[in-house]
């Protein structure tokens, strides 16, 4: 929020409107025809399938943040768990859905680490590693899986799971959870966040005008001193 509060102390004719949610579920609702001017991504798939999909505007597709995924538990947390290795002596682990991007990064971890099988090293194959299987290979621990990060996050912060994958950044904005070990990026890929404009009913200059410069202040140096702030990486 302190970006938007900055963006319109410097151009107070420019209302800013988030809408948080998970990359899938926003870029669904952009393809549904929702009104979003700047879709910022933590996969750059559902950008490219905007693009493939003609919602984006021409070469305005750019890598923005990195972050990293982290194994998260209670502030106060004194268990077993010290890293991925030994996340198999958890009681419940908070697991986000495979069709998700960190759920997604944990089942590759997992399956660096030699902890998970899959088929196949495609994308789509380990998607679909169910909550169960990852259960099964992990000695049976409870999995509770959540559609997102966030929830991923609250059921952590709650206590209702022992622990939990997240995002280094996500754990940063919540005083009630504690990173136990961040996950190596060899172990993940590289957790790019692209940002991209997206193309509008409405082509006014104006309309142009006040997309773009939001665009440019997302990227500049002051705002990516904010970014480092939370927990991203920039470059």
């Amino acid at each position: 929020m302190k970006l938007k509060q900055t963006l319109k102390k410097e151009n107070p004719g420019i209302k800013v409107i988030v809408n948080a949610d998970s990359s899938g579920k926003l870029k669904a609702q952009i393809k549904e025809g929702f009104d979003c001017d700047i879709f910022l991504s933590a996969s750059p798939k559902e950008i490219k399938e905007l693009e493939e999909g003609d919602f984006i505007v021409k070469d305005s597709t750019m890598d923005l943040l990195e972050n990293q995924l982290a194994i998260i538990a209670s502030k106060d947390y004194e268990g077993s768990v010290k890293d991925i290795k030994s996340i198999k002596s958890a009681k419940s682990i908070a697991l986000p859905y495979g069709s998700v991007p960190a759920g997604f990064y944990a089942r590759k971890a997992l399956i660096a680490e030699g902890m998970l099988t899959s088929s196949s090293m495609e994308k789509d194959v380990i998607k679909e590693i169910t909550g169960q299987q990852v259960s099964e290979a992990l000695g049976n621990v409870t999995i509770s899986e959540q559609e997102n990060v966030s929830k991923a996050l609250s059921a952590v912060a709650e206590k209702s799971s022992e622990v939990g994958f997240s995002y280094v950044s996500d754990a940063f904005r919540n005083d009630n959870v504690k990173i136990i070990s961040k996950i190596d990026i060899e172990k993940t890929g590289k957790i790019i966040y692209p940002i991209a404009k997206v193309k509008s009913k409405d082509s006014s200059k104006e309309k142009e005008e006040a997309v773009d410069k939001l665009y440019k202040f997302l990227m500049n140096k002051d705002s990516k001193k904010v970014y480092e702030k939370y927990g991203f990486m920039t470059k």
